[in-house]
């Protein structure tokens, strides 16, 4: 059953402000943006005094939902319900939107799942304003987007679905990092820390490792990029899967984004394999086997370590070519190579089992039947 689209602002306070008269002397919580998972989590809470807080930073109460109003916060979907804060009151960063639900008329569950959803990301990607790497997505955008609005049972019962979907999603997430976890293990065993090379391999430069595709980028002309939106995938400088936009690979690849500063403040495993025919744009870092050196040998090599040595530049910090082709790599036997390589493909047949994809397909397509009004 579709149900009416009412504007956002009409059910919901968009960043509302402090009351008068509150206690300044009460403790608050306190999130900064790294506090929020992409995952709708709340990963770290500090405890702040309210007065030494107000200034400079947002405020909001428990129940709220923030949402990350920045790039590529907002397009990687750090956004949270905050109903479980250790304090009535929060402030947090700067760069996050409140939303507040009134009383009797929008469920916050139901939602912060209607803008944590794909088809809602894409479509405030879209609108963002502002200046390359510092784009925002605005409280106008937010105030006047129609959401389905049902009655407030049917909302709890949507929202009551989409978790438990999203609950069954995030304990394959876990499976699948326990088995991450597994492999940097065996990593350090077999070749020692990436870094300070405690069993003394010999060291080449990355670049003499692999073969950088860079430079074969094929441009894509825009009547074909509707096409082919949804037939491929899309990487881009922070890793995400975003919008089409100029070219196109079909190699097997090692993926490495350029945007420093998204490096520099990852949560995430900044190199990652990409099979098959695929989008890139040209912030992202192609790189292909050269010989028999295995990427996922180099995938786990460059994850392991910190790349802030090899970022350059203040303004807009970046990972360029020049700077990537000097990552040193240790160089391991081809027994211990072949044997890294089994591990991986014995763990990746462990993940198979989780169905992970399938859970990830399932949310996702109950997501978009919920904001369409559908389910």
């Amino acid at each position: 059953m579709s149900w009416p689209l009412v504007p956002l602002d009409h059910v919901a306070d968009i960043n509302p402000c402090l009351p008068r008269g509150i206690n300044e002397d009460q403790q608050v919580s306190f999130l900064g943006m790294a506090s929020v998972s992409v995952q709708g989590e709340i990963i770290s809470e500090e405890t702040r005094v309210l007065a030494e807080t107000r200034k400079g930073f947002t405020y909001f109460e428990r129940g709220d939902v923030l949402l990350a109003k920045i790039t590529p916060c907002f397009e990687n979907g750090k956004a949270v319900h905050a109903n479980s804060l250790k304090h009535s009151i929060g402030y947090g960063s700067t760069e996050f939107h409140v939303l507040r639900s009134k009383n009797g008329v929008l469920d916050a569950k139901y939602m912060f799942y209607m803008v944590w959803s794909d088809q809602f990301r894409f479509l405030g990607g879209k609108a963002m304003k502002g200046a390359a790497g510092q784009k925002r997505v605005s409280a106008d955008f937010l105030k006047e987007f129609n959401i389905p609005l049902p009655p407030l049972a049917e909302q709890k019962r949507i929202a009551a679905i989409l978790d438990k979907a999203n609950s069954l999603r995030r304990k394959n997430q876990h499976a699948i990092q326990l088995a991450d976890q597994f492999l940097r293990a065996v990593f350090l065993e077999l070749f020692g820390d990436p870094v300070t090379n405690p069993k003394g391999w010999n060291i080449k430069p990355l670049g003499e490792m692999v073969r950088n595709l860079d430079g074969r980028r094929i441009p894509v002309k825009a009547s074909d990029r509707a096409v082919t939106n949804a037939k491929y995938r899309y990487y881009g400088a922070s890793g995400i899967i975003d919008y089409v936009d100029d070219y196109i690979f079909d190699e097997r690849t090692l993926l490495i984004g350029e945007d420093g500063a998204n490096l520099l403040a990852r949560s995430t495993s900044i190199a990652f394999i990409v099979e098959g025919k695929y989008w890139v744009n040209n912030h992202a870092h192609v790189l292909a086997e050269k010989g028999n050196f295995p990427l996922e040998y180099l995938m786990y090599s460059i994850n392991m370590r910190s790349i802030a040595p090899y970022v350059t530049g203040s303004a807009q910090p970046k990972l360029n070519q020049e700077m990537l082709n000097k990552i040193p790599i240790q160089i391991p036997s081809q027994q211990l190579l072949d044997k890294f390589v089994k591990l991986i493909g014995t763990a990746s047949n462990l993940k198979a089992k989780f169905t992970v994809i399938p859970n990830e397909l399932l949310f996702n397509s109950l997501s978009q039947k919920a904001f369409a009004g559908e389910l």
